[in-house]
């Protein structure tokens, strides 16, 4: 399958877990999405399970591992630029702590990558003591915009803080203070925000979707903010997605956001109760979401190391998107994975 690359304007994260189904009641909130250093992935069962034809792995062996010394990856923003991709590369040891971001590049796809060097540390990041990670962004004639997310805990609140530079490989500077805060819509996001994501629609409105809880134990929804200034000021415009599919349990959330002309895509994951499965929405304007009615499209049972903990979508080239999943060995340590998701079963057409 040929793979060719035009300009990606916002990334995406998928967030599922292996943690058990008394987690959550447990924790008051929902459960991490990595394990503990102690902790190993739990071991599939059953055979994979996929919507027919939606998702393709390219090879049970990883394409990336942790930086050196380090235990956990994810692939946090990718980014598709004319024939390289770019990927902001989040390493760690422990959950929530210390964490670094260094940028990757490859020219073949996403099977091979080679490291182009750091980009920022949690020291970087003045709002936060703890984990820090690239997770989406976007490209304007400004420079580059990378979205930062932070992590305190599961009853912490976090934030989201932004970083630019001229070029992904040029000196990144971060903002010093957060972009975005719990409560800024208000209700189903007061207690704590996670896993942005940001895309943008005709206008040059940005849209950055992000998972939200309102208080400890309650269910999590998908919400939107919006910003028209080229991300200066959000806008908090409420919750675009709830857990009303039986697969999620209540929960939804890991929102990564496509477009796919004429409409828009979304992958979405549920995590409720150590459930570790993801479907698509769409949506004709990038406001209002209808969940697919064949979801779920994958579970942990189809990624090649077991459970899932994140995800990447580079936007599509046509109807077949690259796919980068992190996931665990079982040895407590994860590496990222290479697939397709073909958007053309869910992309709305005339």
């Amino acid at each position: 399958m040929s793979r060719r690359f035009g300009i990606a304007v916002g990334a995406i994260v998928l967030v599922t877990t292996a943690c058990g189904e008394d987690d959550k009641a447990a924790t008051g909130g929902d459960p991490p999405s990595t394990p503990t250093p102690t902790a190993s992935p739990t071991e599939p069962s059953g055979p994979p399970t996929a919507a027919p034809g939606v998702v393709t792995p390219h090879s049970e062996d990883p394409v990336l591992r942790a930086a050196a010394g380090e235990r956990w990856t994810n692939p946090g923003w990718t980014v598709a630029d004319g024939d390289t991709l770019w990927m902001f590369r989040n390493s760690f040891s422990s959950f929530p702590g210390v964490s670094r971001t260094d940028l990757m590049r490859s020219r073949d796809g996403g099977e091979t990558w080679t490291e182009v060097g750091p980009v920022i540390t949690t020291e970087d990041v003045p709002f936060t003591e703890r984990t820090a990670f690239v997770m989406t962004g976007w490209v304007d004639e400004a420079g580059w915009h990378a979205v930062i997310a932070t992590y305190e805990g599961q009853t912490e609140p976090s934030a989201f803080g932004v970083a630019t530079a001229d070029r992904p490989d040029g000196e990144w500077t971060v903002a010093p203070e957060p972009i975005v805060e719990p409560g800024i819509t208000g209700g189903f996001d007061d207690l704590r925000i996670r896993e942005p994501s940001v895309a943008i629609a005709d206008d040059g409105t940005l849209h950055l979707y992000y998972t939200g809880w309102a208080e400890p134990g309650a269910d999590s929804e998908i919400g939107l903010a919006t910003s028209t200034d080229g991300g200066l000021t959000w806008e908090g415009r409420g919750s675009v997605l709830t857990g009303d599919q039986d697969w999620t349990r209540g929960d939804v959330g890991g929102a990564q956001v496509v477009r796919a002309e004429p409409g828009w895509v979304m992958l979405y994951d549920s995590t409720a109760r150590g459930a570790s499965a993801a479907g698509l929405a769409t949506s004709s304007d990038g406001f209002s979401w209808t969940p697919w009615d064949q979801n779920p499209v994958i579970d942990r049972r189809v990624s090649p190391g077991g459970s899932i903990f994140q995800s990447e979508v580079v936007q599509p080239d046509g109807d077949v998107a690259t796919y980068l999943i992190e996931a665990g060995q079982g040895s407590g340590r994860t590496s990222i994975y290479l697939l397709d998701l073909d958007l053309s079963v869910v992309a709305n057409r005339d």
